[in-house]
């Protein structure tokens, strides 16, 4: 899909830093006098804040979380990202389509092919201009979420177990393989939040420059 805008979206585990180094970005690129937008998933609209509610704390089966994410996905799409890409802005997403085909394919058990088909649906065939893939070695992740266990529960996915995310951890390595479009960039999430900082802003702003 051609558009004049940038769409960054931020990939990777519990606990990788994501938050923290898309907010970052956002006021590294503000600052430099880009129009910059900053949204989530699931979540980013009204509707998409509900179901963000839903997913996070009801438990329920894994195809009907992935319809809810698709059907927050749609919205989130149709309401805020396009047409903020069609005025040329940068869009910064924390999550988007990789998240499910991780989460409810690749560790949910949903065959590849019909999350990428709804995938494509929900989105209108956009895809992300650049997935910033924030991965961490199992030892820093485990340390990360000892320290996160001793804070109060916020949902269901901070719950779960260490072989889960030590899972979650392996299936986006799995995915790094396999998608060649969009690509996929890799950051190392075990450095100062300062130095991955600078590596991800220098290759958001190359993209920039190339547009």
């Amino acid at each position: 899909m051609n558009h004049q805008g940038l769409l960054v979206s931020f990939e990777g585990g519990e606990a990788v830093g994501k938050s923290t180094q898309i907010k970052l970005l956002f006021k590294a690129l503000k600052k430099k006098g880009y129009k910059v937008y900053l949204t989530r998933e699931p979540g980013g609209t009204r509707l998409g804040e509900k179901i963000r509610k839903l997913v996070k704390t009801q438990n329920m089966s894994i195809e009907a979380e992935l319809f809810l994410i698709e059907a927050s996905r749609s919205e989130l799409v149709d309401k805020e990202i396009l047409p903020r890409l069609k005025k040329s802005e940068v869009v910064l997403c924390d999550r988007f389509q990789e998240s499910s085909l991780v989460y409810q394919s690749l560790l949910g058990g949903i065959a590849w092919k019909s999350v990428k088909d709804l995938n494509q649906l929900a989105t209108q065939g956009l895809k992300s201009d650049l997935v910033v893939w924030l991965d961490l070695p199992e030892k820093a992740l485990k340390g990360r979420l000892r320290k996160r266990s001793k804070k109060p529960k916020k949902d269901k996915f901070d719950s779960r177990d260490f072989e889960f995310h030590s899972r979650l951890l392996r299936a986006y390595r799995k995915l790094a393989a396999k998608q060649k479009s969009p690509p996929i960039k890799r950051f190392r999430a075990d450095q100062s939040e300062t130095a991955l900082h600078k590596q991800i802003l220098k290759e958001v702003e190359k993209r920039l420059k190339s547009r």
